[in-house]
């Protein structure tokens, strides 16, 4: 397998961290007995029986844990692909084994040496242990959360995020990810204050491109042009671009008017168009008459859109859901 292979990386991550822990224990012990024993050797060899005992039980706890996987929701990777990734229990707990373990070594070292050497260089390790529980940690509630949030448990999915958000143990890139979820969802109930309050300062083509919805749905026309110019020139934005043309065809109709969004609606549709593109063009061609044409771009996620909180957000839509005469038009 290639190094750039998700699964050899897996495979490497999980046999390297559980062969570490083992190591550490081995050591400990064998350090221990050199100490009060006068076995001498003993921590080498034991080093190595550890480390060989650990790889093993990752062996055991990866099958494991990637046979139990298969019932969880599938997220989308870096590469668009969906994955699951692995419970935290997988790395997190060869660092609980190891931890304690180092810090009896630089105890156990710095006594049978008489040195501060053992200490330094143990108290590192024990240093990059914590900074690597501290992502393990951020991380598996990361990705617990998302999965709460793919099966459809919001209370549970927006509780996680909210503690990720706010908590100060969270590395930044979770306590990110957190925040931009968080505004996603403030968007699909069509609070704009709330999305641009999560969203604030965030970098990245994807807050950019949620600042400007939130602007929108907040009246601010001309910030969210801004912020949408900002999500077209960030790294990512080849990938925002479908919600940034939904974006740049409802900031045309609010400041040069229908006729222009309408042109420009038409010229991005295309099979990368988003359900709310393709409700607001459906509402522009139905302005215009083309009711026909409307109702060719009215499948159940467009009219989803048209009838949720964040359709009803945007005038252009509520006013798509009420016939000429001002009735509600039926679902």
């Amino acid at each position: 397998m290639s190094a750039r292979d998700p699964v050899g990386t897996m495979w490497g991550l999980v046999l390297g961290s559980w062969g570490l822990a083992g190591a550490c224990v081995g050591a400990a012990v064998g350090m221990t007995l050199q100490v009060t024993q006068g076995m001498s050797g003993a921590a080498g060899s034991a080093g190595a029986a550890g480390m060989a005992v650990g790889a093993v039980l990752g062996v055991i706890g990866l099958l494991a844990e990637r046979s139990r996987a298969a019932g969880r929701p599938g997220l989308v990777d870096g590469r668009g692909r969906a994955a699951r990734p692995l419970h935290g229990a997988v790395l997190g707990l060869p660092i609980a084994l190891a931890l304690p373990a180092v810090l009896w070594l630089i105890v156990i070292g710095t006594v049978a040496l008489r040195s501060l050497v053992p200490a330094v260089t143990f108290g590192m390790v024990a240093l990059g242990l914590a900074w690597a529980a501290r992502r393990v940690w951020s991380n598996h509630r990361l990705a617990r959360a998302l999965e709460a949030l793919e099966a459809g448990d919001l209370p549970t999915a927006q509780g996680a995020l909210r503690g990720l958000a706010e908590h100060g143990i969270t590395t930044r890139r979770a306590r990110s990810t957190a925040r931009l979820n968080l505004a996603m969802l403030a968007l699909q109930v069509g609070d704009g204050a709330g999305a641009l309050d999560w969203v604030g300062g965030l970098p990245g083509a994807w807050p950019a491109v949620v600042r400007a919805q939130g602007h929108l749905l907040d009246g601010s026309t001309g910030a969210a042009e801004a912020a949408l110019a900002e999500a077209l020139s960030a790294p990512g934005a080849r990938a925002v671009q479908g919600q940034a043309d939904a974006v740049r065809v409802l900031v045309v109709w609010r400041m040069d008017g229908a006729a222009s969004a309408r042109e420009l609606a038409e010229r991005l549709h295309g099979e990368g168009a988003t359900p709310l593109h393709c409700a607001l063009l459906g509402a522009l061609r139905r302005q215009a008459g083309d009711a026909a044409g409307a109702e060719a771009l009215a499948g159940s996620e467009v009219r989803a859109v048209v009838q949720s909180a964040l359709g009803q957000s945007i005038p252009e839509l509520r006013s798509a859901t009420a016939d000429p005469t001002g009735s509600a038009r039926r679902p």
